[in-house]
């Protein structure tokens, strides 16, 4: 179905899918690394090439700048499981490891397109003080990005300001959604 409404998508994100590989960052293991990586490939790396003008009018190194997109999403994954999780809770150390590593790689991924690095240490700061902000007081729907501030660092660099609002209105619905799943898990 994917590929008959974008032709060419499934390639793609296959492209993308082998330069990433499956990052320790989307979960504990292979499967779950896997499975992990083909949701994001869908969720969050095929909106972000269509909204930069591919398949027509792509720009220069798109593949590369979705791959560091994809390891920032890892670099969320692993900093919202870190933030998420209870104090004294026994995977805290593993989970900094991963976010650590996962951070690192995006670094270098970012490096290599002459992105400044600065904008990875922002996201993760904004995260964090989003979070702190979160345990206060419920996120209006236009703060929910910041909250998973890691997905804006590319499409800030690589998208125009209309397509860039389009995209963070995506990531707020879609934080919305998993917010809702967050709560409902809590509730169990």
């Amino acid at each position: 179905e994917m590929e008959r409404l974008a032709p060419g998508v499934r390639r793609l994100l296959s492209i993308i899918a082998s330069e990433a590989g499956a990052d320790e960052a989307l979960g504990s293991n292979e499967v779950d690394r896997a499975r992990r990586r083909d949701t994001y490939l869908v969720r969050f790396v095929a909106p972000i090439a269509e909204l930069a003008g591919w398949p027509e009018h792509p720009p220069p190194r798109l593949t590369e700048y979705l791959e560091v997109h994809l390891r920032l999403a890892g670099v969320w994954r692993t900093l919202d499981d870190l933030l998420d999780s209870a104090p004294g809770d026994d995977h805290l150390p593993e989970l900094a490891r991963r976010s650590v590593a996962s951070s690192a790689r995006a670094a270098t991924a970012m490096t290599r397109l002459g992105l400044p690095l600065e904008s990875l240490e922002e996201a993760i700061a904004l995260t964090c003080a989003t979070r702190k902000d979160e345990c206060r007081e419920v996120l209006t729907l236009g703060r929910i990005p910041e909250r998973a501030a890691p997905f804006l660092v590319i499409p800030r660099a690589l998208l125009a300001p209309r397509s860039f609002s389009a995209w963070e209105a995506y990531v707020a619905a879609i934080g919305l959604l998993h917010d809702v799943h967050d709560v409902a898990r809590e509730l169990e």
